[in-house]
């Protein structure tokens, strides 16, 4: 997931998970066993301003888990690529401030993406 700015920013690392999707949202949940070092307790590409016990706490000690809702309106294209789709987004989120930001998400594999997306009706 790729936040928009003059120039992008890598905002969740490439991980593994599962998708889960109605026709109002799709709400991705990075996997159970996603490899995490110390260096590295999360795949959120951002800084933390929390005492690093309760980064590892949350995502080691207790098996705590990357979650990214999208809620259908947010969702303002999908570009569709051999391997991949990326969807573009445009929400608040927690490190934007009032107005929304821009986004992509990018899902593979092709298959695994359309079916995610299938409910949304895109």
């Amino acid at each position: 997931m790729f936040l928009q700015t003059p120039r992008p920013h890598l905002l969740l690392r490439p991980t593994s998970g599962t998708a889960h999707t109605s026709d109002r949202r799709l709400l991705f949940v990075a996997g159970d066993r996603v490899e995490r070092t110390p260096d590295e307790p999360t795949t959120f590409n951002v800084a933390i301003r929390v005492p690093r016990t309760a980064v590892d706490h949350l995502f080691s000690d207790t098996g705590g888990r990357e979650v990214v809702e999208v809620r259908r309106e947010e969702i303002g294209g999908v570009v569709e690529a051999r391997n991949e789709l990326t969807l573009r987004v445009a929400a608040r989120w927690v490190g934007g401030g009032d107005a929304p930001s821009e986004f992509l998400l990018v899902l593979r594999p092709i298959a695994a993406a359309r079916r995610a997306v299938e409910p949304l009706r895109l």
